[in-house]
């Protein structure tokens, strides 16, 4: 039985269910841009986005494809309709926000990813930016574009696919199934082998599966005689959804594993959820989940903006703004799909189809003129103040040059070496995180002066510790780097050992990279089994046992937490230049709160190990606040790895050490 004889299925006439599960998936988008720690995986709602487009614009063009009536000009005049206009005003109001708003300094990014946005290629764009330490999200009001890219790519090479397959619905059948493997493929076997683990999350090649496949599962339904009626099986597929949102480590590979389960979890809610015969269907359906998916497109091109903004201008992400800001989400998401969308709708695609392709091309062109208004701004400014802006730039990157060239391989070769061999002079052994990456300056000018040879371990997200490891996708990459120090330290000859690493994000734990509360950090074992412990507890025993491995002819210096800050200290500076503000500098009190264990146990190990600690703390902050700059120099490059100048302040400390 085909989906044109199955009305009574709900398959080929409007399926309210679907509109919940867009509210599904807007719901975790914007809990998870909100900074809910709980939500950590809620980018996986994008992934969720893509298969029901995929469902329901593969869906529409299998049908049309059926009944011999594609049009490929139809086709664009219908994503024109439904998108442009709605995408015009946001990115219009958007830019203007931004014209006033941000520095002349900030303008230039505003200006390359708005450019993007409107021509579908942000996402290429943010694939050549991404990194470890990637321009900040904080001033991107455009960065949640590259979602609408990847799908916009995919639609305008889709129907020029199917002209090549004859407008055949068996062959475009055919292309979306060999798309989903060749995709899917190269999505779980290549790894880093193409894509380093920042860029292949905005790879269209590494998402083409997902739209396909809601094409594959709506083509299913189309050629089933009955739907999947399984008892509870809505219910799994829901929380297939559901789950990486809120079991998803930091530092997990995406798309990897867990976008299957979110994805094959919405498939299996398209094949099994109506609400004939499921009550998870029938609440999917329901008034509120149904209207506020309807407005989920409008909701997803506002809350970002409405996110960045706030925060620029000083407004605080607590409880209550970020109900605010889900709310003022939703109500900008309901005006446009009210005074904007529902109205172009009703525009006809086959009679008034020029009309749709002129209003396009005049919305791009307004676009392409205010990207023009603010390039000009950007580079038409005060020169004093620009050179403020300009010091704060330059002075707030990371200082370490061979940064992506210094991370432990999991082949143990090419280890980043620095200085000069000096038999009579004890070599220096740098191990740590990022956090030892970011001070290798300081530690090559030590070298330089000590005129001897040094070496540098590290990586992402990994300290010193013995027989336990963050639960994150580089876990085993850390077990390894931390196993073969030991071994080598066996060997060596005397060394002095420097130990640096953000040891309160394991020892404290938080849910993210910037400030938040305390919380519990995933260790796991040599084997990896979660180690279900408190986190203070296993963080003390861990170094504790790394540090009775360590032969006594070496000399172990441990480098204490710095400050952290609640934001990216180079863009806080250029806010306050911009608005003419004085910085608010970290409440000293703040800082230990914040560490104060962390230190209580380093002075512990003072007593009982031969061990020598370096308590940066004064060396940053003086008996009242914690600085984060000086003479206007960021000590920072982001909210805690640190700057050149900040280097410079470790230095001057390690000397003495």
């Amino acid at each position: 039985m085909k989906i044109t004889d199955m009305k009574q299925t709900n398959l080929s006439s409007y399926r309210p269910e679907i509109d919940g599960l867009r509210f599904i998936a807007i719901t975790v988008v914007l809990f998870f841009h909100l900074g809910f720690s709980d939500w950590a995986g809620g980018y996986t709602g994008v992934d969720i986005f893509f298969v029901l487009s995929g469902y329901l614009i593969c869906g529409q063009i299998y049908i049309s494809l059926n009944e011999s009536r594609f049009s490929t000009l139809d086709f664009f005049a219908r994503r024109i309709r439904r998108l442009s206009t709605a995408a015009f005003v946001c990115f219009l109001v958007t830019g203007g926000t931004a014209y006033v708003v941000f520095s002349p300094f900030e303008l230039d990014a505003v200006v390359r990813n708005l450019l993007g946005s409107i021509t579908f290629t942000n996402n290429i764009l943010l694939m050549k930016e991404a990194g470890y330490f990637a321009p900040s999200a904080e001033t991107n009001p455009f960065l949640h574009t590259w979602s609408l890219s990847i799908e916009e790519q995919f639609y305008i090479a889709l129907p020029l696919a199917i002209a090549c397959l004859n407008f055949r619905a068996r062959n475009f059948a055919l292309l979306l199934c060999v798309a989903f493997i060749v995709s899917l493929s190269i999505t779980l076997l290549s790894g880093s082998a193409i894509y380093s683990q920042d860029t292949r999350y905005f790879s269209s090649f590494l998402r083409v599966w997902q739209l396909a496949l809601g094409g594959i599962t709506f083509i299913a339904l189309q050629n089933m005689t009955h739907p999947i009626k399984f008892f509870g099986l809505p219910l799994v597929g829901l929380m297939m959804m559901l789950a990486p949102t809120f079991v998803m480590q930091e530092g997990a590979v995406h798309p990897g594993p867990w976008a299957l389960v979110a994805t094959f979890g919405t498939a299996l809610m398209l094949f099994s959820a109506f609400p004939m015969h499921s009550i998870t269907a029938r609440v999917l359906s329901s008034h509120v989940p149904r209207y506020l998916g309807k407005i989920s497109y409008g909701t997803y091109l506002w809350h970002w903006p409405i996110i960045v903004f706030y925060q620029y201008v000083g407004g605080d992400l607590n409880d209550k703004t970020r109900v605010l800001a889900i709310f003022l989400s939703f109500a900008m998401g309901a005006l446009s799909h009210h005074m904007i969308e529902q109205p172009i709708r009703k525009i006809s695609t086959s009679q008034k189809r020029g009309l749709l392709f002129g209003l396009f091309a005049a919305q791009t062109l307004v676009l392409v003129g205010l990207a023009g208004a603010l390039w000009i701004r950007g580079n038409n400014t005060d020169a004093a103040e620009y050179a403020k802006f300009v010091k704060v730039q330059e002075n707030g990157k990371l200082a370490n040059e061979k940064w992506e060239l210094c991370w432990y391989q999991n082949s143990g070769d090419d280890i980043c070496e620095f200085g000069e061999l000096n038999l009579g002079q004890r070599p220096i052994l740098l191990w740590g995180d990022s956090m030892a990456n970011s001070a290798l300056p300081a530690f090559e000018s030590l070298a330089e002066l000590r005129q001897t040879s040094g070496t540098i371990y590290a990586t992402p997200s990994c300290p010193p510790l013995l027989g336990v490891v963050r639960d994150v996708s580089n876990a085993s990459t850390c077990l390894e780097m931390n196993s073969n120090v030991l071994e080598t330290l066996k060997s060596a000859r005397p060394t002095d050992v420097y130990l640096f690493a953000r040891w309160p994000h394991y020892a404290e734990g938080v849910h993210s990279n910037m400030w938040g509360d305390p919380g519990k950090v995933g260790f796991i074992d040599f084997v990896s089994n979660p180690v279900d412990a408190e986190t203070i507890t296993v963080f003390k025993d861990a170094l504790s046992k790394l540090l009775a491995e360590i032969d006594p002819r070496h000399r172990v210096v441990i480098i204490g937490a710095p400050p952290e800050f609640p934001y990216s200290v180079p863009n806080e500076m250029i806010k306050k230049i911009r608005f003419e503000q004085p910085l608010e500098q970290l409440a000293r009190s703040r800082y230990e709160s914040r560490a104060g264990r962390t230190n209580s146990f380093f002075s512990e190990l003072l007593q009982t190990n031969d061990v020598t600690l370096l308590d940066l703390t004064d060396v940053f902050c003086s008996p009242e606040v914690c600085h984060m700059s000086e003479n206007g120099i960021p000590l920072f490059a982001d909210h805690v790895h640190l700057s050149a100048r900040g280097n410079e302040l470790l230095l001057d400390s390690l000397k003495s050490h």
